[in-house]
């Protein structure tokens, strides 16, 4: 071969080397968006797209460095790309979350938990993965420092900077702290993958060693080795209660509302408690922080989701404690499985057995959200088929009299107004009454069958009634900003109802209690005898400190709350920022460091956090379902021309009209592939809103079938024909 040609060559490879990658890049970025806009309604946002083309680029050249030929690079590539997505895809479609980082560490133990088919199925991609990437590996002196020095430059960068990482990114994006779906799109999945291990590693925080731990336990005044816990006296049941969104509204005085937002009864037993609250760690949304510290009984961090981006090995919190006292332990919410990464967490705090969405028939709704009322019912009938005998831990997490504050106005008719005629604060004070009157009900059929339950319930966050914090400002509560809250406006805006009822003796007085106190609370209250890991997070006695970006407000049990800062010199304030440095020690340790913390404790960390087995499955295979006898009387329309819509919604998506006769509840449609979003207009009535549009590109007939009532049998309902 001639040199000219050699040359030649050589420049046609690296002009290939150039244009290939982002090309290749494009057009599988293309097709998977589009198979995931069509197949599993999701949708990155313009800069997710951007970001995604940005990120898969720059990944493309350093695989097209590495590997050859050029077929192999781009089967590897389309692989890769594929597992990310469709993971994505098939994570938000059953757990409505995305992929975490967590998820990928968690791999190894799922593939321990399938086996047969499934396992080879699942197992297949990640082998093919690695066998087509060291069958097109270059084997020459650069490739390992190509190989090792890219991933090292990424982990490294992510090791020594998470904090700028994390922290730019929201600031180029924004941040939803209770929205990872919403960060997903924005930031596309590469970019959420790496911001999210950013933030998991600098919310932790330079992770303490032992010697540090070790300083801190010697501030803490237990034994050790710590014993199991064991409940001395008769065994009690247990009933928590998270509600969403539960305030009193009566508090907003500018409003003028002419009935009270809190129904009599749950009033009735709020005043016997003396009006007691929580101290809870968030505003307005990240409800899985006040979980976190009612479960765990540690503090939240200020600037992060724990569930989402810390927890993600077993821990000692109440649950587990209360295991292995013997209790059974049950978490119970209408939310899908991943929602706020519940379905993973809950397994590593202890509890034995968890009842997610699949398990409830949600018809009853406000809104888009389940009823309580329809929530306990369905609960107690699942209940009652527990097969094991023995004392329970129930946590219910509650969806009803979430934002936008919406109700079924065919069975809760609006009671309350004020005199501002504010749609959004009257729709929450109509919301928090119906929801008060259900769980009021609902403690009552307790307390009647059982009087010696202890049953706890508060609210986690205050509301978001728009237009910031004017609401609150109007009737006094707080200021317009929040760096100008005085300590009493900072008091109010984290304080929640807070009703424990212990059992026989009523409703306690309890007047202020951080949320992070109350797993060791109940511990008393159960007479589990002696110390636990808890007690380590015990605050300075009378003084119930609480975080909030950045400001430590310490809410006595005599006197005005006020604030300390690192510098403050008063003997309170010395004492409480000594235990927020301990705090802050053990928490990391425990959450995102080796766990010295439970070691020193206990001696056999293994042992501290065994849980004895209920004999059952983790998640419960009950499925309310009943058969689908919708019969359709009526659909339009029929067929379309090549690409064209039909009836545009606001936002222009094609919307099939349905009317039908019989019972349908939970409602599903799908157009050929395609799933359709179901909006139901009442009155036997039903609209079936295309999300994609690829099925007016193919021209044809697309078959339309329901499914409802949790069956999973799907009714054909007729033929679209799309023409030319």
């Amino acid at each position: 071969m001639s040199d000219s040609s050699e040359a030649l060559i050589g420049r046609a490879r690296r002009w290939r080397a150039l244009w290939l990658p982002p090309l290749s890049t494009l057009l599988l970025l293309a097709l998977f968006n589009l198979l995931l806009s069509n197949f599993y309604q999701m949708s990155l946002y313009p800069s997710g797209y951007l970001s995604e083309m940005l990120a898969c680029t720059l990944l493309a050249w350093w695989l097209y460095l590495l590997l050859r030929p050029w077929g192999l690079f781009l089967a590897v590539q389309a692989l890769a790309l594929g597992l990310l997505y469709l993971g994505n895809a098939y994570k938000m479609q059953y757990f409505a979350a995305p992929v975490l980082p967590a998820d990928l560490t968690a791999l190894p133990v799922l593939f321990e938990q399938i086996s047969g088919w499934r396992f080879v199925l699942m197992a297949m991609p990640f082998a093919l993965l690695l066998l087509l990437a060291l069958a097109g590996l270059r084997w020459r002196r650069r490739t390992p420092v190509l190989l090792f020095g890219g991933l090292l430059l990424v982990y490294g960068v992510l090791r020594l900077m998470p904090a700028e990482i994390a922290s730019g990114m929201d600031r180029f994006y924004g941040y939803t702290p209770f929205g990872q779906i919403y960060n997903f799109y924005e930031r596309g999945p590469h970019l959420f993958l790496l911001n999210e291990y950013a933030r998991a590693r600098a919310v932790a925080g330079r992770v303490p060693g032992r010697e540090e731990v070790a300083a801190a336990l010697r501030d803490v005044p237990l034994p050790a080795p710590l014993p199991r816990p064991a409940a001395e006296g008769p065994p009690r049941d247990v009933y928590v209660f998270m509600m969403e969104t539960l305030w009193d509204a009566s508090l907003l005085k500018a409003e003028h509302f002419d009935h009270d937002p809190f129904a009599p009864a749950f009033r009735a037993l709020y005043e016997q408690s003396g009006r007691s609250q929580a101290l809870v760690p968030v505003f307005g949304g990240g409800t899985a922080n006040s979980e976190f510290e009612a479960l765990c009984g540690m503090p939240a961090f200020d600037d992060a989701i724990v569930f989402v981006t810390g927890l993600d090995r077993p821990a000692l919190c109440l649950p587990r404690i209360l295991a292995q006292a013997g209790y059974h332990t049950y978490a119970v919410t209408p939310d899908a499985f991943g929602v706020w990464n519940r379905g993973h967490v809950f397994r590593h705090v202890g509890f034995q057995r968890f009842y997610d969405g699949d398990n409830f028939d949600p018809d009853d709704r406000n809104g888009g959200f389940m009823a309580d009322q329809a929530l306990f019912e369905q609960w107690e009938a699942l209940a009652a088929k527990q097969p094991a005998p023995g004392p329970a831990f129930t946590y219910i997490a509650t969806v009803s009299g979430h934002y936008p504050f919406e109700l079924d106005a065919r069975k809760r008719p609006s009671r309350i107004h004020g005199s501002s005629k504010d749609r959004l604060i009257d729709g929450y004070a109509d919301s928090v009454y119906y929801d008060t009157a259900e769980l009021a009900a609902y403690i009552q059929r307790l307390r009647a069958r059982d009087p010696d339950a202890l049953i706890v319930a508060f609210g986690d966050h205050l509301p978001v009634l728009g237009d910031g914090f004017a609401p609150f400002h109007r009737s006094g509560l707080t200021g317009l900003r929040e760096e100008e809250f005085t300590p009493a406006m900072l008091e109010v805006h984290q304080s929640t109802p807070l009703l424990v009822i212990d059992g026989r003796n009523g409703p306690l007085k309890l007047g202020h209690l951080s949320l992070y106190e109350l797993p060791r609370l109940l511990l008393g209250l159960l007479h589990v005898q002696g110390p636990t890991e808890l007690d380590v997070f015990t605050p300075p006695p009378g003084l119930h400190p609480r975080m909030r970006n950045g400001r430590l407000l310490v809410v006595p049990d005599r006197g005005t709350p006020g604030f300390c800062a690192p510098d403050t010199r008063s003997e309170t304030c010395r004492q409480v920022n000594r235990w927020h440095a301990d705090m802050q020690v053990f928490r990391t340790d425990l959450v995102g460091g080796a766990g010295y913390t439970t070691a020193m404790l206990y001696g056999d960390p293994e042992r501290a956090l065994d849980i004895p087995s209920l004999g059952l499955s983790y998640l419960s295979d009950a499925n309310p379902s009943q058969p689908c006898d919708i019969q359709v009387t009526e659909w339009e329309p029929r067929s379309t021309r090549w690409g064209h819509g039909f009836n545009p919604q606001q936002d222009g998506s094609p919307v099939f009209h349905i009317r039908y006769r019989g019972g349908a509840r939970r409602v599903h449609a799908w157009l050929g592939f395609e799933e359709l979003r179901i909006e139901d207009k009442g009155n036997d009535m039903l609209d079936a809103v295309m999300t994609g549009r690829l099925p007016l590109f193919l021209p044809g007939d697309h078959v339309l079938r329901l499914s409802c009532n949790g069956d999973a049998h799907r009714i054909e309902v007729g033929r679209f024909h799309v023409g030319l």
